[in-house]
């Protein structure tokens, strides 16, 4: 079933038309996967991906933290408080569905240029409920 519209998360602003990109996997670097425009049927993804995701601060795994799942690494936490104070951080983009499929979970991708209907500001106090977590960021490790 198609939502009637989605939601793509960015730090830029200014966005007319979302281009299909190499989406990066860093558990899975051998795995390229041919370019796609990424979109949510969930806001709250589109949000933290404006704010935390494009950062690569934070992701969500709903396994390990319940609900959503949303968490950011603990060394990242004090950068929010600097973010507070710089209006907005993110935009989310809503996006007509018409070229989407439908990929996993609220996750949709396009082949295609998608335009951009619309858009939202979004700044640290839009971020949903997320988890600290404690751990080192995998960057430390490689």
């Amino acid at each position: 079933m198609k939502t009637p519209e989605l939601y793509h998360g960015s730090v830029t602003s200014g966005i007319e038309i979302l281009e299909p990109r190499q989406a990066r996997n860093g558990a899975f670097p051998d795995r390229a996967e041919q370019p796609f425009v990424y979109a949510s049927s969930d806001i709250d993804q589109a949000v933290f991906m404006a704010i935390i995701g494009n950062r690569k601060w934070g992701g969500w795994d709903s396994e390990k933290y319940g609900g959503k799942g949303f968490y950011i690494y603990e060394e990242f936490v004090d950068c929010l408080s600097s973010l507070k104070y710089i209006e907005p951080t993110g935009v989310v983009y809503t996006l007509n569905t018409d070229t989407f499929e439908f990929n996993s979970g609220s996750e949709w991708r396009s082949e295609l240029p998608v335009k951009v209907l619309g858009s939202i500001a979004v700044g640290v106090q839009d971020l949903p409920e997320f988890t600290v977590n404690p751990e080192r960021h995998p960057s430390h490790y490689r």
